[in-house]
């Protein structure tokens, strides 16, 4: 019987490999249709990778389908366009979102101070606050990565 981690190793080979194939050719050959849980776990993989192509194709399955909606989907979205290089798209996502949570602030918090830009990591960090959210460990390092950078 496998334990825990072989699973989840075994899971993430497989989703390694759908997202380095391409996301649409293996979920078109397969006849699948995507859910939540495979589109959050094929972005973690895209971001976790750094390979853009497949998380917009992901992406634009998303929205095809009405799963931009789902917050953590969103979040997702938004660490993979950032550790991919593209903080504007992640911004541009955060900023449709119709709901928001502390996840979501973290996921952008993290990756303004990946770049080092303090000034709107502390305003987002700010707006978290005023917005009645509470920060939690992944918001504190996501504001240490900008004092890492050499900003602060």
């Amino acid at each position: 019987m496998l334990d825990g981690d072989c699973v989840r190793v075994d899971w993430l080979i497989r989703c390694t490999d759908v997202v380095s194939l391409g996301w649409v050719a293996c979920v078109s050959l397969a006849a699948v249709r995507s859910n939540c849980v495979l589109n959050l776990g094929l972005l973690v993989v895209a971001a976790q990778l750094a390979i853009v192509g497949p998380g917009s194709e992901i992406h634009a399955y998303v929205l095809r389908h009405g799963f931009e909606s789902q917050i953590m989907v969103s979040s997702a979205l938004i660490d993979m366009y950032s550790k991919c290089g593209f903080l504007g798209l992640g911004s541009k996502v955060f900023e449709v979102m119709p709901e928001r949570n502390t996840i979501t602030y973290n996921s952008v918090i993290s990756g303004l101070g990946l770049y080092g830009l303090a000034s709107e990591t502390f305003k987002l960090f700010k707006e978290m606050l005023k917005m009645g959210f509470q920060p939690d460990e992944s918001t504190f390092q996501g504001m240490r990565r900008v004092d890492l950078s050499g900003m602060v």
